[in-house]
């Protein structure tokens, strides 16, 4: 079983995710939620999760802070952060700590499940460290095509690119 921890300050939102997925058909359970971000690190610090699932702009410590101060203590968490905002600087933090996807809010829980299921597929493939894979190719190859695309006036290189 997979143990699961979400962080978000707007509660409707983080208890949907708690109660509204099927976390046991996923082979999941939530061990914990948290509504801001000195609660979330508390949680992580204690319960060390499989799966991280954080929002980006928390009261008292955002979800960027919140991992970047709890990745030693649980090194081998999953980060999937959520965010109402698409601001660049968050998404290219969000990979500087190693996050393993980032959704936008809305989104829907079905999109939510299968990025779940690939990191419990991922985990168990012999070895349990696959290669991060999405449709049509790796997470590495996608981050590089989305950072080319949303740099379209920026000198690119190899060893730049390899960077992100």
């Amino acid at each position: 079983m997979y143990s699961v921890a979400i962080m978000d300050d707007n509660r409707a939102t983080a208890d949907m995710l708690a109660t509204a997925i099927a976390w046991d058909k996923l082979q999941c359970a939530v061990v914990g939620v948290a509504y801001d971000g000195v609660s979330g690190r508390a949680l992580i610090i204690q319960k060390k999760p499989d799966i991280v699932i954080a929002d980006i702009r928390m009261p008292g410590m955002d979800g960027l802070q919140m991992v970047e101060l709890t990745r030693r203590i649980s090194p081998k968490s999953k980060v999937i952060y959520i965010s109402a905002y698409d601001d660049f600087h968050y998404a290219k933090k969000a990979l500087d700590l190693r996050a393993y996807h980032y959704m936008l809010k809305p989104f829907d829980n079905e999109k939510l499940i299968r990025v779940v299921q690939r990191i419990i597929e991922e985990t168990e493939a012999p070895g349990g460290s696959a290669p991060e894979k999405i449709e049509g190719g790796s997470l590495i190859t996608s981050r590089i095509l989305d950072y080319i695309r949303d740099n379209p006036g920026e000198q690119l290189s190899l060893q730049a690119l390899a960077q992100h």
